[in-house]
């Protein structure tokens, strides 16, 4: 009667082995397609002196500066609508894996009033390198020439 337990237990120890390994194999691949986001921070400030319209939308803009002829991509965008109080803090991410990190980048602010198309105010910094945006950046907004 015992010998007749033993392939029993031996096909269950085998099934079971074979379940952790397959479980082991699909958490790896999980791990692996997994994106890394960076993210960045800041504060925009607003110039107390100037009229400030209730119904407005900042839009906040990194872009990847092309050092060979100064065009720029647009890596992510973020829109605030209405914001109740300045100074506005923020904080956005984007994949590491989608940009250059040996290009120079720059923030642009963009603050409208409701349904124009060109900016009441803006705002922007200046080139940095990727690894200078883990430092918050901190910057005002003015009136945009005419």
């Amino acid at each position: 009667m015992k010998l007749s337990v033993i392939p029993y237990i031996l096909i269950i120890s085998f099934l079971l082995t074979f379940s952790l390994i397959s479980c082991q194999s699909a958490t790896d691949l999980n791990v692996l397609q997994a994106p890394s986001y960076e993210i960045f921070t800041g504060i925009i400030r607003y110039p107390g002196n100037l009229y400030f319209p209730s119904r407005v939308r900042l839009v906040i803009t990194l872009n990847q500066i092309n050092p060979f002829d100064d065009s720029s991509i647009i890596i992510i965008s973020q829109t605030i609508n209405n914001p109740q109080k300045f100074p506005v803090n923020y904080t956005l991410r984007y994949l590491k894996e989608e940009i250059d990190t040996t290009q120079l980048f720059r923030l642009s602010y963009y603050l409208y009033n409701e349904g124009d198309d060109v900016p009441y105010l803006f705002a922007l910094s200046n080139m940095v390198k990727e690894s200078d945006l883990k430092t918050p950046i901190d910057i005002t907004l003015k009136e945009l020439p005419r």
